[in-house]
């Protein structure tokens, strides 16, 4: 396991021991006494602002769906309602955070040769409290529908506290199901690829061709990974990414065909929202390939000046959808993945037992609930004024 101990000593400065608040930062207000679309602009860079007005009549229908897609909110909301204090000492502990742990960022993905439901998205792992992970998935659960009462709280901490222990997990057959239907599905998606002709038969909407300065570019990037045979570029309209450019290639290298996704990385959500400065690119990437290890190692690349997390895309590897879940699957996904999120954050914590122990004794479920409450009436606020806004 690494240990980023000069980084997290001039991290940990930023944040007081104890109960104590931290210093203000300016923020836009919770009670949005200003435009939905200026509020959400003000935490992302003038590139990306030019999609903000069509990324929230996007998630304008959907209120689960506007808080995967603007994961900062999450972050100023909490500082809003003063978490450090409702939660004592375990804003003190530091480690690395998943950064958008929300219901559908978990999935299986191939662990060193082996399926495992895990964290799934790295666009917004970065370093930080682990616990404000646990509180954004709890709210992610009641943006879904489902019913935070203290019995439910309390039996998710214990999953949660099960994964920190690395203890024996009986998945749900809800998760199971999704193992039998990934056992079941070939690594190459045949109604997504034609092996034969080596093109993208289906692609992800909207896409675009990649312009010849790029593609020139890019084939010097990937000469490692084989010779592109497709190509195009794909720029996703909502969640945590949207706005930032996907390029897809179809690489071949000794007769083998390989999905290349290659994700234009930003700065983290957290540390957009909160003001402090994040790992750089080569931090994060240890972070992930410490935590994730596919049987195609993931790889950075940097083009035109931006840093690309280049990942293969294996059709086995399925990624949770609560859609079509019903009340009682969706609790039980819940139970999974706040175990899978214990899970990941043991992966790094150097203090592993103090944090167990801060969340025995410093946690009670009246709290999570009324934090969650909170959380979700500034989300209502927000989503409400989304919805003024895009009709």
């Amino acid at each position: 396991m690494k240990h980023y101990s000069i980084f997290f000593i001039l991290f940990l400065s930023a944040f007081p021991l104890g109960r104590e608040r931290a210093p203000t930062i300016e923020r836009a207000p919770t009670s949005i006494d200003i435009t939905c679309k200026d509020m959400i602009s003000s935490f992302y860079s003038q590139g990306r602002k030019v999609s903000i007005a069509d990324r929230i009549q996007n998630a304008s229908e959907d209120i689960h769906l506007f808080y995967r897609s603007f994961p900062p909110l999450f972050y100023q909301f909490a500082e809003d309602q003063d978490w450090r204090h409702k939660f004592g000492g375990l804003s003190s502990f530091l480690s690395v955070m998943a950064g958008d742990a929300h219901m559908e960022n978990f999935g299986l993905k191939f662990y060193e040769g082996k399926l495992r439901l895990s964290v799934n998205d790295y666009d917004d792992l970065t370093s930080g409290p682990p616990f404000l992970d646990f509180l954004r998935l709890m709210t992610s659960a009641r943006l879904a529908g489902i019913d935070l009462n203290n019995d439910l709280i309390i039996s998710t901490l214990k999953s949660y506290r099960q994964g920190l222990d690395q203890k024996k997990w009986a998945f749900s057959k809800t998760t199971m199901g999704l193992v039998k239907k990934s056992d079941e599905t070939s690594l190459i998606d045949s109604s997504k690829i034609d092996s034969l002709k080596k093109i993208f038969l289906k692609k992800k909407e909207p896409f675009f061709s990649v312009a010849p300065k790029e593609l020139s570019q890019w084939k010097k990037a990937l000469a490692e990974s084989g010779e592109i045979r497709d190509s195009y570029l794909y720029i996703k309209q909502n969640g945590g990414s949207a706005g930032l450019k996907r390029f897809q290639f179809l690489l071949e290298k000794d007769g083998e065909l390989r999905w290349i996704e290659a994700k234009e990385w930003d700065i983290p959500s957290y540390n957009t929202a909160s003001k402090i400065s994040g790992p750089d690119d080569i931090e994060r990437f240890e972070m992930i390939t410490t935590y994730d290890k596919p049987m195609v190692a993931p790889r950075l690349a940097k083009v035109f000046g931006k840093t690309f997390y280049l990942r293969n895309i294996d059709a086995r590897q399925l990624g949770v959808t609560i859609a079509e879940l019903k009340k009682n699957e969706l609790i039980a996904v819940l139970m999974d993945e706040a175990y899978s999120l214990g899970d990941f954050h043991r992966t790094f914590l150097s203090d592993k037992n103090g944090y167990r122990n801060a969340l025995a004794e410093q946690t009670h479920e009246g709290e999570i609930q009324d934090f969650v409450k909170e959380i979700k009436h500034d989300f209502q606020k927000a989503f409400d004024a989304a919805k003024t806004s895009s009709e």
